[in-house]
């Protein structure tokens, strides 16, 4: 099986690798990633076999990852300003 990644940062680097593998005679299975929604809808109005939604579970794994950190907590430093005092 063939399968084509297009996980860019920008939809249209996404849109013409796409474009530019469907010119190339490309056949395999397309994957991209997308920031919104309707870039993920796009990508499967236009053959993208798998679209998903980067952002679309980060809020749950944070969430997850918070909730099973265990690790100890030290007091909260004060920011430091830099030297005080003058000549």
């Amino acid at each position: 099986m063939r399968i084509a990644v297009l996980a860019m940062p920008r939809h249209g680097a996404n849109v013409t690798a796409l474009a530019c593998l469907r010119e190339s005679g490309f056949d395999g299975r397309v994957a991209a990633v997308a920031r919104y929604d309707d870039e993920v809808q796009w990508a499967k109005e236009h053959g993208v076999d798998i679209a998903f939604n980067v952002y679309a579970g980060a809020g749950l794994e944070l969430a997850d990852q918070v909730s099973n950190d265990e690790a100890p907590r030290s007091p909260a430093q004060p920011a430091d300003d830099g030297p005080r005092g003058g000549p």
